[in-house]
């Protein structure tokens, strides 16, 4: 589970304030699994305040679907999850 990770990965338990997000969803897991992408590594999940994650999920798994294609590489995917993010405010936690 993403949460529990984050919390061991951050050293941070914001309580009911955030919430733990998948930055790649769920939706596409067996597509980023065939690019070697674990969704559910600690790496991949950010903390989102509670009202802006609930308001936001719906128009963020939009732009993903939109993105996501049959020929996207790995290098593509971690790009778009970091520049999504952050027109979003919120900072990934993987590296470059």
């Amino acid at each position: 589970m993403v949460k529990e990770g984050l919390i061991e990965l951050t050293g941070e338990n914001p309580g009911v304030f955030e919430q733990a997000h998948h930055v790649f969803p769920q939706e596409f897991r067996a597509k980023f699994l065939e690019r070697g992408l674990d969704i559910h590594n600690p790496q991949y999940g950010v903390w989102w305040e509670r009202t802006d994650h609930l308001r936001n999920a719906y128009q963020y798994n939009q732009e993903w679907r939109r993105f996501m294609g049959p020929d996207r590489e790995l290098p593509e995917i971690l790009d778009f999850g970091r520049d999504i993010m952050n027109r979003y405010g919120i900072p990934v936690n993987y590296p470059r």
